[in-house]
């Protein structure tokens, strides 16, 4: 996607509801960064303190955590 008519489009919102979050198509994709990136920390830390899985497990599961990262389908949450 190229244009903000584009996201619109895919997000099957008004072009002036685009403009009510976001200054700039960049913005949406900070803001996409940022959720990912949140998400991504969230899901180590309760890894990292989820006490019945071993050493070995945790590692294994922050492997695997980080091999998904952007598979996850849309969060459909209020943006920003």
């Amino acid at each position: 996607m190229d244009r903000v008519d584009d996201i619109v489009k895919a997000a099957g919102v008004a072009k002036g509801t685009f403009y009510l979050y976001f200054s700039t198509k960049d913005d949406v994709v900070t803001a996409v960064a940022e959720r990912m990136v949140v998400g991504v920390g969230e899901r180590i830390e309760a890894l990292a303190n989820t006490p019945l899985l071993s050493p070995v497990e945790r590692l294994l599961a922050l492997g695997q955590t980080m091999q998904e990262v952007g598979r996850e389908p849309f969060d459909t949450g209020k943006w920003p």
